[in-house]
């Protein structure tokens, strides 16, 4: 049941960002911003936590994909593990595993809190 609340709280997170940017959008249309100004003064900012959370989803999911890849011969760090396996260097694979465990939820941790501190300046939390 977790996994499938999770989809639903980005999806209505997602929505109510597109709502904002709608009204934030009208107001400055209103104040007689040029389209240039409205895109750059108005809609990127007010978008930019949402796709930075994209951006996030997109990089935990590129390192689940590194260990998956190097099944079929990449070099990256889930090629360490497996040449780490065949040579029976246990301590090298543990390394390169948390190595690999730990990026994802860093940079997932640091995406959101920037999201969230936005979002607080731009007042939409």
């Amino acid at each position: 049941s977790v996994a499938i609340r999770a989809p639903s709280a980005k999806a209505s997170n997602l929505a109510q960002t597109i709502d904002v940017v709608t009204w934030g959008t009208a107001a400055a249309i209103t104040s007689g911003h040029t389209p240039r100004q409205l895109l750059w003064k108005v809609r990127m900012p007010l978008a930019l936590p949402a796709i930075m959370l994209g951006i996030d989803r997109t990089i935990m999911y590129a390192l689940f994909m590194v260990v998956i890849a190097a099944f079929i011969g990449t070099a990256d760090p889930g090629q360490e593990i497996f040449r780490s396996k065949a040579d029976n260097n246990a301590g090298k694979s543990l390394v390169v595993g948390l190595c690999i465990a730990f990026l994802g939820p860093i940079a997932d941790r640091l995406i959101n809190c920037w999201a969230r501190e936005r979002k607080k300046v731009l007042g939409l939390e």
